[in-house]
């Protein structure tokens, strides 16, 4: 279930910044930056390494969207197993308890985000 709201927030995630400008991705990188500090006492250097494995896999499915040679079921193919890639890392990278601790975070704030519209 944890798996299905990262996977969820990295689609968002995907979709809210394809074509957005460098400013807003680093206002939010920015604010996302306080969040992990302050809720889950991440270190700057875990921060910094979280939102490069972030961008990484967004210029990856920017690369892989438009891709001209893949269809869209071969484009999503490719970003499924990209999420799972990138689910897996950042497990390994923050830790189980640190991981398990943002996925509860990300599930709060998408649900709150859900019900304030």
């Amino acid at each position: 279930m944890k798996a299905l709201f990262l996977n969820v927030l990295l689609c968002l995630i995907s979709i809210s910044c394809f074509g957005q400008e460098s400013s807003t991705s680093s206002q939010l990188d920015s604010i996302q930056k306080k969040l992990m500090r302050d809720s889950l006492q991440m270190s700057d250097s875990v921060i910094i390494e979280f939102l490069n494995a972030k961008n990484e896999y967004l210029i990856s499915v920017r690369q892989i969207r438009l891709n001209g040679a893949l269809n869209r079921r071969q484009q999503n193919d490719q970003i499924q197993n990209l999420r799972f890639q990138t689910n897996n890392a950042l497990r390994v990278m923050l830790g189980n308890e640190i991981y398990d601790r943002y996925i509860q975070m990300i599930t709060r704030r998408m649900r709150q985000g859900v019900q304030g519209h």
